[in-house]
This record gives structure tokens, sequence and C-alpha cells, in this order.
């Protein structure tokens, strides 16, 4: 089972100042969106010479947003690795004692994915992940 470097996930305080920071450093918006009914957005940042993108994530509620940030501007929040079945990897790490966040697969697009649980992965939240998903947004 092997793993791809998708991207990294990074909550902010605000998603146009930090496309600005990171376009000042030749990352240009690959794409955008979100989960409305979370009041979340997202944008993904890439460069040409570079598979793995930087995910750019805002939260609309501002109880939600100082949760997650603290009262910082930014903090990473995942690292997400593409498998090429994400139901296997589950169940290889959940073998070795990594559990997910929920038991529900999300879906969003293609997008197929799990969190893990930071306490059962070496303090990190790591967002497991394929593209084998039906064109949905159940997410």
């Amino acid at each position: 089972m092997k793993a791809r470097l998708d991207h990294i996930g990074i909550v902010v305080a605000s998603l146009e100042a930090t496309r600005a920071f990171l376009q000042d450093f030749g990352f240009e918006l690959i794409r955008s969106g979100g989960v409305p009914h979370l009041q979340l957005g997202a944008e993904f940042l890439g460069s040409q010479n570079q598979n793995v993108q930087i995910e750019l994530i805002e939260f609309g509620d501002p109880l939600i947003r100082e949760m997650r940030l603290g009262g910082a501007r930014g903090r990473m929040d995942h690292i997400a690795l593409e498998f090429d079945d994400v139901e296997e990897a589950r169940a290889v790490l959940a073998e070795r004692g990594v559990q997910t966040q929920g038991d529900t697969l999300m879906i969003v697009g293609s997008m197929r994915c799990y969190f893990t649980r930071p306490e059962t992965s070496l303090g990190v939240v790591y967002q497991l992940l394929d593209y084998r998903g039906e064109a949905d947004n159940s997410c």
C-alpha cells in the first residue's frame, strides 16, 4: 500500500490574504469551492513544476474559526495522502491502531476520504483519500 502526497490543508483567517501571499511566490489558484452548509470555503493553489497543492480552508462562522485558529492567522490542519483504494488503506491502518474521525466515508465530487484521529496517528491529522467516487457532493 503506497501513498502519494496530494495536498497540505491549512486553516486560514482570510482566503484572499493568504492566496495573495502565496501568489507572490508563484502559486496559482487551481480550483475553489467549499461546503456551504458548513460555512466552509476552500481554495487549492499549486505551481506548474509541482504536483502537490496547498488547500486553504476558511470557516465563515467566527466561533468555529476562533476554535480552529485560536487567534492565529493560519494553522496547518492536515496532510492529505492519496491511495489507490481508501477503504483498503483505512483497513490496513486500523490493524495498526489508527482510527478515523468517523465511520462514514466522505464523498466530494470524485474524492472519497476519511480523516484520522491525531491521537492515533502520531499527533497529525491525515486525510486518507482516493478519486474513485461517483460525481456526488454529499460532504
